[in-house]
Parts: structure tokens; sequence; C-alpha cells
């Protein structure tokens, strides 16, 4: 029930962030690039070109995490989000200069720009005040291999609100002790060998443990290797 709750409050203040944004574009588009256009629409245009703002918007949200805000900062989900924005509102203004054969005036949408960021601000505020206070942090533990990195990560990155350490151990004390894992609610994994990585995943994945796993060095440099096939003769 309370995942539900959790996934359903986040659905809601995503959707208060869009029709705030769409609906600042869309007065701005009513109200004076619509009457300039070539040939006016009726009401169902005007309600087209708003869904199309929404729709660009949305899917540079999603692209950027633009409207992570349990894990992001606040300068993270306000710099994503405006530049979201900014891309919508050149896509709109490219259709406005095709609809309307001139060169639009582009102050009235520098200035419906800066109201989104304000209003990007205020949403990214109160929407994090309203997660913090409705969601308490969720228990956490850490495993490591052979030295404890993840905490410090998580201070260094204002998320003591999201996650409350109560476990710190290395992978040889969970081998010995796994009841460490007893009652969290996530787990970091820093930097663990690829065995006992998999042995703590399956675990995690058959009791529903989040998870944020941390590579080793060489597992990240493998990752963006490049492959190569050689014949030997």
């Amino acid at each position: 029930m309370t995942d539900i709750k959790h996934d359903l409050g986040l659905r809601a203040m995503k959707v208060l962030n869009v029709a705030l944004i769409t609906a600042s574009f869309a007065v701005c588009w009513y109200l004076y690039y619509a009457p300039r256009t070539y040939s006016p629409f009726f009401y169902k245009g005007n309600w087209v070109i708003a869904a199309l703002f929404a729709v660009i918007y949305i899917t540079y949200c999603r692209a950027c995490g633009a409207l992570i805000i349990s894990i992001s900062r606040i300068s993270q989900v306000i710099c994503s989000q405006a530049l979201a924005i900014g891309i919508a509102d050149t896509i709109l203004y490219v259709v406005t200069f095709l609809l309307t054969k001139l060169v639009p005036n582009l102050i009235p949408l520098l200035l419906t720009f800066l109201c989104q960021f304000i209003l990007t601000g205020i949403w990214t505020l109160a929407a994090r005040a309203w997660y913090f206070k409705t969601f308490p942090p969720k228990r956490t533990a850490v495993i490591y291999d052979e030295k404890p990195g993840v905490e410090p990560l998580v201070s260094e990155y204002g998320q003591r609100k999201e996650f409350d350490i109560l476990v710190t151990a290395s992978v040889a004390e969970y081998l010995k002790n796994p009841k460490i894992l007893d009652g969290v609610e996530v787990v970091f994994l820093s930097g663990i060998h690829s065995h006992e990585r998999n042995v703590i995943l399956k675990r995690c994945v058959q009791e529903g443990i989040g998870i944020y796993v941390i590579p080793r060095i060489g597992n990240t440099i493998m990752s963006g290797a490049k492959q190569m096939h050689t014949l030997h003769h």
C-alpha cells in the first residue's frame, strides 16, 4: 500500500509540473502567437499546439531525468527542467515561424521561459518538501569490498533525507551474517566482485529490496571497451 501511495503521489506531482509549464506556454501562444498565424486555428488547433508542447517537454524531461525529485539535487532538477523547457520552447518557436510565414517576435516567448523557470523552481522546492515530509528516509545498508566509499558520497550529494544508513559492512561480514540486511529497504553495493555481488542481488530481488551498484573500476573500463574479434592461424 505504501508503494502505491508513493507512486501515485510522485505521478501526481509530475502531472502538476507538466500542467504548470504547458499552461504557461499555452497562455503565451493563445494571447500572442495564435492570432498572428497565417490562418488562425479554431480552438482545437490551439489545443493541439499545447499538446505538442507537452509531449516534447515530457520526452526531454524523461531523457534528462528532470522530474526525479527523490534522489536528485535541487540544482540538477531545476537545470534539467530548464533544458527541457528551452528545447520545447525552441521547437514550438520554429513551428510558429512555419505557421506565421514571418519571423515571430521572440520577446513574449522569452518572458514565458522566465515564468516557466520560476515555476520550475517553486515546484521543485515544494515537491521535495512534500516528498521528504510524506516519505521518511529509507532504511539503508552499505556493503563494500575494501573501502566504504558510499557513505561520504550520500552525504556529499545531500541524500541523507532519502537514505538512512543503518548498516555499513564489508562483503565478508555479510557472508558471515546475512541477517544484517534484515529490515532494510535499500542496499548500496560498492566495488564488490561479480560472484558476491550476484549473491546479494539475488536476495535483494527476492525480497524486494532496492539496489544501487557502484561498480569496480575494472568493470567500468571493460563496459566502455571496444570489442575486437581476432583470428589465430
